[in-house]
């Protein structure tokens, strides 16, 4: 089955063209340095193409699970949401991609050395490096993985860096004017 599929995208590029639309929610682990530990969130996103080269893509995060840090305090409930541009190179359905978001990032922060008392943080400005890569594999589906850095400092009396590192991967759809070009001989 798996090579009837396989030879049935022989000569197909389902690379993205103008006008094409792809989205996804996966589970996306992270790692925050200043806390020195783990975190994952929830990622959704949604991209357009503006042509082969230039896409908009907007990104949720909401926070899912926190691990033990060594930190005396914990950004906890961080929840995030970006917008910004990506830049494609693509070639027969292989899709290697850089990019730049802004975006707001806001939640609690527990004081560990303090009594319990959670502090809602204020929405605070952040910004986010992304590199990608995704595989166009059939007409619907693509495999990506999308590893990124997020630059964000929250205040409440005290600045607190929740810069972190966050790894995306998985299964996404997109509906299209994708277009199949053949193998030129």
């Amino acid at each position: 089955m798996a090579i009837a599929c396989c030879q049935g995208l022989q000569g197909q590029d389902f690379s993205p063209s103008k006008g094409c639309f792809k989205a996804t929610a996966t589970l996306t682990p992270g790692y925050v340095l200043s806390q020195g530990g783990a975190r994952a969130h929830v990622h959704g996103f949604a991209e357009y193409f503006l042509n082969e080269k230039i896409s908009l893509s907007g990104d949720v995060f909401f926070h899912a699970v926190q691990l033990p840090v060594s930190a005396n305090w914990i950004h906890r409930e961080a929840h995030g949401l970006f917008l910004g541009g990506y830049y494609h190179w693509t070639h027969r359905g292989h899709d290697i991609y850089v990019g730049f978001q802004s975006g707001l990032q806001t939640g609690f922060a527990d004081f560990l050395k303090e009594p319990a008392d959670p502090r809602l943080l204020p929405p605070a400005p952040a910004v986010s490096l992304v590199l990608g890569y995704t595989y166009y594999f059939n007409r619907w589906f693509h495999f990506f993985t999308q590893p990124r850095f997020t630059y964000a400092r929250l205040a409440n009396n005290l600045v607190r860096d929740v810069s972190d590192f966050r790894f995306s991967a998985g299964l996404g759809f997109h509906i299209s004017s994708l277009t199949k070009r053949k193998e030129s001989t």
